[in-house]
């Protein structure tokens, strides 16, 4: 269908407007609807409104049974529940539901039903904002916050939240009630930035490059977006994008929407199915790229500022696809001034500028593989010279060889101790059980410490676990089995504890005699 030019875009009844009048074309011969609809709203033919004043069409308590965006209620997390407890989910819509004499005011209905709030889709998430009666200003329920909007069918639906039990309507919150909306620009122009970056790289990528775009995500959490990609790009080619982007951006290059009215003829397959009766909306990048979108998009890509595609690609599971990530605009800034102070603050800790971080990092890594082997041979050495000493304290009671030893070193645990064993050469003229503890005394001030329990066979072991649980009273707690048990204190050694694990190897080997007092 033929599409002419907008002379005056005031036929759709819209605020006073600010971009140029060849942003927006329509179908021939088209006639503005009583209603306002998604494809149509505020936002969509002015993507630079920020506010506007309409008149509410609907209002109705939020239930589980409404469907969202994409038909489902979403799950609430936890936070969410908890605010669920305090307040009230309410829809309102701005649409001309009835006819407009229901809602008379005296003024020209049809530049009021409508929002300058853009409900999720198209990949771009939705706006928030505030509502503000016009007839209670200066009290407590004069505005109200706009958590969030969606797509239902044609219509934009707005959630607000008002205290649980709270009567809205007694507040003058009810269906034909003037309100004056106004949208978080900051979240506006963070999306809209992105998201025409998005079809800016895109194209770039699609037209010059013959790399497709499968799949993208504007990032709302401070991270980068991505666009996923139907082969892996070389660094050369993501270099070209960035450069030819940021050349096209700097070149002032003209956005335009090509609206036509939807058909079974005039129907892109990304279309949603609940959407119909309404409007397809193309946007147009001059001499570069045609697109459907429902989203917002600036006329000029100047107001982009910069694209930038950060280094790397990654490889997805599941459909063969590339994933780079990107950043536009004043998201670009933001990523820059982060990525410089976590620079500057690796700078201050390796006491160095920015240009040595680089040799500096090389140094530490050799000076921490150097000590890593020295400590391995030290290690060794150490583990070998306490086996030494392990077998220097066994002594023979009732044909069995017991000996301990105790390394009060705070760090040893029990992986150490299990090297010491494996350079330990036991008896082999019969049975044996050592106990190897660490840990430092009360005295102190340090707590921890742990327990090893070995031996020839696992009843004597055993014994001695069941020994070390009744003896210290709780205060190690552990278990094993195979020949091998193995405890961790709670709290710390005490004075004495050294007699008492005496006492414990000398009952485990058949002789029962009182602890030795220190």
């Amino acid at each position: 269908m033929a599409a002419v030019t907008v002379i005056n875009p005031n036929v759709l009844n819209l605020p006073p407007y600010r971009l140029p009048q060849d942003y927006l074309t329509l179908p021939e011969n088209y006639h503005p609807k009583p209603r306002r609809f998604v494809g149509l709203l505020a936002c969509q033919m002015d993507p630079t409104l920020r506010s506007l004043d309409s008149i509410i069409t609907r209002m109705e308590k939020k239930t589980a049974e409404m469907a969202t965006t994409k038909g489902k209620p979403k799950k609430a997390d936890k936070k969410a529940q908890a605010a669920a407890s305090e307040a009230e989910e309410w829809e309102i819509e701005f649409e001309d539901t009835g006819p407009p004499s229901a809602y008379s005011t005296g003024s020209d209905i049809d530049t009021l039903f409508d929002s300058v709030i853009f409900p999720e889709g198209g990949g771009q998430p939705y706006d928030t904002g505030v509502l503000s009666l016009q007839t209670k200003k200066g009290t407590d329920w004069d505005s109200v916050k706009v958590d969030s909007a969606f797509r239902r069918k044609l219509d934009a639906v707005h959630l607000v939240r008002f205290p649980t039990g709270s009567d809205p309507a007694a507040h003058g919150w009810v269906v034909g009630a003037e309100v004056h909306m106004e949208v978080d620009w900051a979240r506006r122009k963070y999306h809209m930035q992105q998201h025409t970056g998005q079809h800016l790289l895109s194209a770039v990528f699609e037209h010059e490059l013959k790399n497709e775009t499968l799949g993208w995500q504007l990032s709302t959490s401070g991270q980068p977006s991505y666009v996923d990609m139907e082969r892996a790009p070389s660094e050369e080619e993501i270099a070209y994008v960035v450069q030819r982007c940021n050349d096209i951006i700097q070149n002032g290059t003209r956005v335009r929407v090509n609206v036509r009215l939807e058909s079974d003829h005039e129907r892109p397959g990304t279309l949603p199915e609940d959407y119909r009766d309404g409007v397809i909306r193309y946007i147009t990048i001059d001499n570069l790229d045609v697109n459907p979108c429902c989203g917002t998009h600036h006329p000029s890509l100047a107001f982009l500022g910069s694209l930038f595609i950060f280094p790397g690609v990654t490889a997805m599971s599941g459909p063969p696809r590339s994933r780079i990530n990107f950043v536009v605009g004043d998201a670009l800034t933001k990523s820059l001034a982060t990525a410089h102070a976590l620079v500057k603050d690796v700078g201050l800790q390796l006491e160095c500028g920015p240009p040595d971080i680089n040799e500096r990092l090389g140094q530490l890594l050799k000076g921490k593989k150097d000590a890593t082997r020295r400590e391995k041979v030290l290690r060794a050495e150490s583990c070998a010279a306490y086996a030494i000493q392990l077998a220097a304290s066994l002594k023979e009671i009732n044909g069995v060889h017991v000996g301990k030893i105790h390394r009060e070193e705070e760090s040893t645990d029990v992986e150490f101790l299990t090297s010491i064993l494996h350079s330990f050469t036991p008896p082999s003229d019969g049975k044996w059980l050592a106990a190897l503890s660490s840990g430092p005394i009360s005295a102190s001030g340090t707590l921890g410490g742990c327990l090893l329990l070995t031996g020839s066979d696992d009843a004597l072991v055993k014994k001695a676990g069941e020994l070390v649980k009744v003896n210290f009273e709780g205060r190690i707690k552990g278990g094993g089995g195979k020949g091998k048990w193995q405890g961790k204190v709670i709290g710390s050694w005490h004075k004495g504890d050294d007699a008492l694990v005496d006492q414990i190897l000398s009952e485990a080997a058949g002789r029962h005699s009182c602890p030795t007092s220190l």
